[in-house]
């Protein structure tokens, strides 16, 4: 699991191990997950109180991010509870790349405002994914810009 915080939004990533087949098209098992989350956030200091619009990105190959922010509504209702509208996105996340990796997976190359990313087109094993993530940037929203303003620059099939 791992945290971002930047003001108002907590980010958290959750790769396909950690969140062990959950069934994030459930609003009950969304709900209990995120139960769990509050508590793992609230140990790292991190206080989850008020009104948040909870967005769930899915990636087949990577597994989750939840996109939390926090809407303040300008008055202290919230003050030790939790309510949230929840919403949930099936994707295919893009990885933003600093030069061209080789894969062993059938992939496109965009070439986007001079930056690099890569689209994972079928499965990609553990060691190739790994390999990936230690050298990208997870893009789990606004991929059409990039697909429809990108430039493809290779397809790699296998």
């Amino acid at each position: 699991m791992k945290v971002n915080k930047i003001d108002d939004i907590i980010i958290v990533f959750l790769n396909k191990y950690y969140i062990q087949n959950q069934d994030y098209d459930d609003i009950k098992v969304i709900e209990k997950e995120l139960k769990e989350l509050f508590k793992k956030l609230e140990k790292r200091h991190i206080k989850v109180k008020g009104y948040y619009d909870v967005f769930i990105y899915k990636d087949n190959n990577y597994g989750v991010v939840i996109e939390l922010i926090e809407n303040n509504l300008g008055y202290d209702d919230f003050n030790d509870i939790i309510d949230m509208r929840i919403i949930t996105k099936n994707v295919r996340f893009l990885y933003k790349i600093d030069d061209i990796l080789k894969l062993d997976t059938t992939y496109n190359l965009y070439l986007y405002k001079n930056d690099l990313y890569i689209d994972i087109l079928g499965e990609i094993d553990d060691s190739n994914m790994s390999h990936l993530l230690e050298s990208s940037q997870i893009i789990y929203k606004d991929m059409d810009i990039i697909k429809k303003c990108g430039r493809v620059l290779k397809e790699y099939m296998l």
